[in-house]
């Protein structure tokens, strides 16, 4: 599904519990919310500063649970449909957010890049020297 030559950078998105209660309430976003949105996660603080076409990891519980490319991003105030403001939104193709079958751990990254050290609520790069063999693992796990 991925490729790596469409694939501009590859990005950590953190997510929080405070945000998202629940592990199935996240899925519920990615694939039912962002899809009547139009593909539009709204962002509440700092952007990921990233091109269009970055393989956005979508990181939550110290897990990555879901991926999808962005096609993009913008630093602009609004307010979403429950009355929250956000400072700005980043777009996603629909098509390509995916739920994983199983979570990818710290160590499964690990195995790829061995100077990855842990999941954390920054928004972290994925070198791009390593973009085949995670490209593989995602593929098998959507």
């Amino acid at each position: 599904m991925y490729k790596t030559a469409l694939i501009e950078q590859i990005r950590i998105l953190p997510n929080s519990k405070k945000e998202f209660p629940t592990l199935n309430w996240f899925k519920h976003f990615l694939t039912k919310r962002m899809k009547d949105r139009g593909g539009y996660y709204y962002f509440p603080g700092n952007m990921m500063d990233c091109p269009n076409n970055t393989l956005v990891l979508f990181q939550y519980d110290g897990k990555i649970v879901a991926s999808g490319i962005l096609i993009d991003a913008r630093k602009q105030k609004g307010v979403n449909e429950k009355g929250e403001n956000h400072e700005g939104y980043y777009k996603f193709d629909m098509s390509t957010v995916k739920i994983l079958s199983r979570p990818i751990m710290s160590y499964d990254i690990k195995r790829i890049n061995p100077d990855f050290k842990s999941f954390n609520q920054s928004k972290q790069y994925i070198p791009m020297e390593y973009a085949e063999e995670l490209l593989a693992l995602l593929n098998k796990l959507i």
